[in-house]
């Protein structure tokens, strides 16, 4: 699947996630593209990673999906991921 919650709303794209999701449990594989890392933090056990400056990187998703590792694919530093993924509703 290519972006498959690309054109979705909020709620449709966890219904959609969440299906995918159950496909693990009848043992079917899924091969998804995103662009979102929480989505494959929700999705996925093992990830390709691709980067454009650092190729590719094959792995779980506890290896693959750091804060360090993600900070330095996306070019941001660690602090401002860590802010980014805590809850819209933190203030701090």
């Amino acid at each position: 699947m290519d972006e498959p919650t690309v054109s979705l709303d909020f709620g449709n794209q966890i219904r959609l996630l969440e299906k995918i999701r159950q496909l693990r449990h009848r043992q079917i594989s899924r091969i998804i593209t995103t662009h979102n890392p929480q989505q494959a933090m929700f999705l996925a056990q093992d990830i390709l990673l691709l980067d454009q400056q650092y190729g590719a990187h094959q792995g779980t998703r506890e290896m693959l999906l750091t804060t360090g590792q993600l900070a330095k694919i996306y070019r941001v530093s660690e602090a401002q991921l860590t802010q980014y993924l805590r809850s819209p509703f933190d203030d701090n």
